[in-house]
C-alpha cells in the first residue's frame, strides 16, 4: 500500500474523534480534529493525483487508468475513471464543504456536524475497502488507459459537479436529521434553504452537462437513454425539486412539515441506493455505465440499510412535534396547486425507481430484466402534462389569458403543419406554450427562468426525439451521392491530420445553397480492442446536423501476390481467401505429365470453393491457368507451390477498369429544436442562480435579532 493509503486510515481516526467530540460537545476540539480529517483528505487526493501526473504505473488504479501516451489533461481527469478514485474525490469534496458548515449557526453547528460526520466516516469505511493505493506486485512499462469514450473534455467538469451535488445533498440530510433530534421542525427550513437549492443548482448542472457530453461523443444523437446510472442521479434530482416546491407551502403557508422533512431525507437515500445500483455491480449485465464489483456490495448494502433505518427510526420517534398545517382551501389555489406539484413530482422520481430496480425486482418471480425506454416514455408523459398544467395555473393572470389562448393554439397548429401529427405531443407542445406565456404574469425573474426553462428542455425533447430523420449512405470516394433531394455528399478522404490526432473522414456537403466540410472521427483503440466513431456536429437553433461515420473500408488493390500455408486465411482487398490443402488430378497422372490444385475457400465459405491448378507438362513446360473468383469481379492463378512445407503463392489479379474505391459508411441525423433542450437548461441554471444570490444578499442583509428570554416575552403578553 502507497503512502496515501496510510493517510486514510489517519483520517479515518481523526474523523472518529470529530464524532466523539461533537457528541460530548466539545465542538472546538471537534472542528480541530475535522480540520485535520479534512488535512489528510486533501494529502491522499493530492498524492493519487500526483501518481497519476507521473504515470506511477506501481499503484494498481493508476494502471488500471492511465498509460503513457495519455496527455496531462486525461491523466488528471483519470483520477475519476474509476470507483476508487470517485469516492475519493466525493469524499474530498465533501470534507471541504464541511468547513463551511462550521459558520452555521451555534444553535445547529454541533448536531449538523454529527449527522454530517457519519456521512463522512461511511465514504472514509468505503474507500478503505476499496484503497486506490493498493501497490501491484510487478510494475507494467505501461497501463491500461483510459476508456476511449472517456477522452472527452467535459470529464474534467461532469463527475465533480455530480459530486459537488452528492456531498450538498448530504448536508441537506444533516439539517434534516438534526432539526429531528433537537425536535425543531419549524426554522431548519430557514438556516438550509441555501444549501437545498445549493444541491438542486449543482446536481442538475452535473445532469445535464452528462447529456450534452453524450450527445456529443458517444455517436447516438442522443442525450438521454435513461440508463440505470443516468435515473440514479435523476431520481434524487426529482426529491430535490419536489423539496424545494414542499418548502414554499412550508415558509408560505404553513404546512407540509412532515412531507419536507421526508422529501429531505429521501433526496440523500436515494443517493445511497443509486450508488449501490451503479458501483456494486448488481447492474453490470444491464448498463453501460454501470462499475462491475470490486467486493463493497455488502458494504454498501450495509451502509444504505444503516442510513434507511436510522433516518425512518428518527423520523419516526419524533412523529409528534410536528405542527398541524393550515387546510388548503380550493382546488386551485397557490397551495393546493404546489402540493399537487409536490405529488407529481414525487411520482416521477418513484416510477423512475422502479423502473431502474427492475433487475432486482424481476427475479422474485422469473428471469431477471430491465424495462425498455417506452416504459419510462409513457409513465413520464402524463405526468409531465399534469405538472406543466399547474405551472400554467400557478402563474396565471387574467390579462395575460388571450394570449395564452390565442398561442397555445397556434404553435400546435405550425408543428401539425410541419409533421407533429401525435396527439399527445401537440398537447405538451400546447402546455409548454402556455406554461412560457403565462410566466409574464409572474413578479419573480427566478421563478420565470425555472419554469419557463422547463417547459422549453420538454418542447425540445419532443422535437428531437421524437421527429429526427436519421439516414444512413454508403459512400464512394470522390463520388457524388444525394440524399433526401436537398444534400450531396461527397467522401474526399479518410486520414490522421497529424501523428498525434486521430483518424477523420473529410466529407464535402453541399444543402442546395453552399458546400462545408464536415470531419467525423472514426478509429480504433487498441488497448481497449475498441472501434470508437465521435461525430461531427453543426450546430443551428433550427435543427443540427449529425454526422458519424460507422464503417470505413479502403480502396481495392487491382492486385498482389498471396504466401499462404495450409490452414491460413487471408485477405486482399475485398477478397478473402482460406487454403485448405492440395489435390492432385489422377486425369493428369502419367508420361503426360501432372496438375496439381490448391483447394480455396472464399470468403470463409467452404461450400464455395476455387481450385486454380499448377499443371506440370512434358518438356518442363508449366501451365498455370488464371480462373475466376465465385462472387467477385476478380481472378487467380497459382503462381508456385511446396508441397513440403505445404506453401501456396497466388497471383490475384482485378480487371483494369473494376477497382473498387475506398467507402465509408455514414450516418446522417437532423435533429430539430435541440437547441431548446440546451436552452431550457441554461435558463433553470440562471434561475436557480439568482435565487441562491438573492437568500445570501437576504442572508447578509438581515441584522440578527436579540433573543428574548421565555419569562421577559410572557411578562409583556400579560402586560
Amino acid at each position: 500500500m502507497a503512502f496515501g493509503g496510510y493517510v486514510i486510515w489517519v483520517a479515518l481516526l481523526c474523523e472518529i474523534l470529530s464524532l466523539l467530540y461533537y457528541s460530548i460537545n466539545q465542538k472546538q476540539l471537534a472542528r480541530y480534529c475535522y480540520l485535520a480529517t479534512t488535512v489528510f483528505g486533501t494529502v491522499a487526493t493530492i498524492q493519487l493525483f500526483y501518481s497519476f501526473i507521473v504515470k506511477d504505473f506501481s499503484v494498481e488504479y493508476v494502471a488500471a487508468f492511465c498509460s503513457n501516451d495519455l496527455s496531462l489533461f486525461y491523466r488528471i481527469s483519470a483520477f475519476w475513471a474509476g470507483q476508487q478514485g470517485s469516492f475519493l474525490l466525493w469524499l474530498f469534496i465533501a470534507l471541504v464543504m464541511g468547513i463551511f458548515l462550521f459558520r452555521t449557526d451555534e444553535k445547529w453547528q454541533r448536531e449538523v456536524m454529527i449527522f454530517y460526520n457519519v456521512q463522512i466516516f461511511a465514504l472514509l469505511v468505503l474507500l478503505l475497502k476499496q484503497n486506490p493505493f493498493k501497490l501491484l506486485s510487478q510494475i507494467p512499462p505501461d497501463g491500461t488507459g483510459l476508456n476511449p469514450l472517456l477522452m472527452n473534455p467535459w470529464m474534467a467538469i461532469h463527475p465533480p459537479m455530480m459530486f459537488l451535488g452528492y456531498a450538498a445533498y448530504g448536508v441537506v440530510f444533516a439539517f434534516v436529521m438534526a432539526a429531528l433530534w433537537k425536535k425543531d421542525i419549524s426554522t431548519w427550513v430557514e438556516v438550509s434553504t441555501r444549501w437545498i437549492v445549493f444541491a438542486w443548482l449543482t446536481l442538475g448542472i452535473g445532469i445535464i452537462l452528462g447529456g450534452y457530453w453524450a450527445y456529443e461523443t458517444l455517436g447516438w444523437g442522443g442525450y438521454w437513454g435513461w440508463d440505470p446510472v443516468e435515473n440514479a442521479s435523476f431520481i434524487p434530482w426529482l426529491f430535490g425539486t419536489a423539496l424545494l416546491h414542499g418548502l414554499a407551502i412550508q415558509r408560505i403557508y404553513k404546512g407540509f412539515y412532515r412531507s419536507n422533512a421526508l422529501l429531505a431525507i429521501f433526496s440523500y437515500l436515494f443517493i445511497i441506493y443509486g450508488t449501490f445500483l451503479t458501483r456494486s455491480g448488481v447492474l453490470a449485465d444491464f448498463s453501460v455505465h454501470s462499475f462491475t464489483d470490486l467486493g463493497i456490495t455488502g458494504w454498501l448494502v450495509c451502509i444504505l440499510l444503516a442510513f434507511l433505518a436510522g433516518s425512518i427510526a428518527l423520523y419516526w420517534l419524533r412523529r409528534d412535534i410536528f405542527p398541524k398545517g393550515e387546510p388548503m382551501k380550493g382546488l386551485l389555489r397557490p397551495p393546493t396547486l404546489l402540493a399537487i406539484s409536490v405529488v407529481l413530482l414525487v411520482l416521477s422520481g418513484v416510477v423512475v425507481a422502479a423502473g431502474t430496480s427492475a433487475p432486482l425486482i424481476t427475479p422474485l418471480w422469473g428471469k431477471p430484466s430491465q424495462v425498455d425506454i417506452p416504459f419510462y416514455v409513457n409513465t413520464q408523459i402524463p405526468l409531465y402534462i399534469l405538472l406543466l398544467a399547474v405551472f400554467t395555473l400557478f402563474a396565471y393572470r387574467k390579462k395575460f389569458l388571450p394570449f395564452v389562448i390565442v398561442l397555445s393554439i397556434l404553435v400546435p397548429v405550425v408543428s401539425y403543419t410541419l409533421g407533429v401529427k401525435n396527439p399527445v405531443h401537440l398537447v405538451l407542445i400546447a402546455l409548454c406554450t402556455s406554461t412560457i406565456v403565462s410566466q409574464a404574469g409572474s413578479r419573480r425573474l427566478f421563478f420565470i427562468f425555472i419554469h419557463s426553462g422547463v417547459a422549453l428542455f420538454i418542447l425540445g425533447s419532443i422535437y428531437a426525439t421524437g421527429y429526427d430523420k436519421q439516414v444512413k449512405i454508403t459512400l464512394q470516394q470522390d463520388v457524388p451521392v444525394k440524399v433526401d433531394d436537398k444534400y450531396t455528399f461527397t467522401f474526399r478522404s479518410f486520414a490522421a491530420p497529424s501523428p498525434q490526432e486521430k483518424p477523420v473522414a473529410t466529407l464535402e456537403v453541399n444543402d442546395g445553397k453552399k458546400t462545408y466540410v464536415v470531419k467525423p472521427k472514426l478509429w480504433f483503440n487498441q488497448k481497449s480492442n475498441q472501434l470508437v466513431a465521435n461525430p461531427h456536429i453543426r450546430i443551428h437553433f433550427v435543427m443540427d446536423e449529425y454526422y458519424v461515420v460507422h464503417e470505413y473500408r479502403p480502396a481495392v488493390q487491382p492486385s498482389g501476390i498471396l504466401a499462404m500455408r495450409k490452414g491460413e486465411t487471408k485477405d486482399l482487398g475485398d477478397v478473402r481467401l482460406s487454403f485448405l490443402g492440395f489435390k492432385l488430378d489422377q486425369s493428369h497422372m502419367g508420361n503426360a505429365g501432372m496438375m496439381v490444385r490448391a483447394v480455396l475457400a472464399v470468403d470463409g465459405d467452404k461450400g464455395k470453393l476455387v481450385m486454380p491448378a499448377y499443371e506440370l507438362l512434358p518438356g518442363g513446360v508449366v501451365n498455370k491457368p488464371e480462373v475466376d473468383i465465385p462472387g467477385h469481379n476478380a481472378k487467380v492463378k497459382l503462381e508456385a507451390l511446396d508441397a513440403s512445407t505445404g506453401t501456396i503463392h497466388l497471383n490475384i489479379r482485378t480487371p483494369e477498369g473494376t477497382v473498387k474505391k475506398a467507402t465509408a459508411v455514414v450516418e446522417f441525423t437532423r435533429v430539430p429544436l435541440i437547441s431548446l433542450v440546451w436552452l431550457g437548461s441554461i435558463l433553470q441554471i440562471l434561475g436557480c442562480t439568482i435565487s441562491l444570490m438573492l437568500r445570501y444578499r437576504k442572508k447578509v442583509t438581515e441584522k440578527p435579532k436579540a433573543e428574548v428570554p421565555e419569562k421577559e416575552v410572557k411578562k409583556t403578553a400579560k402586560r
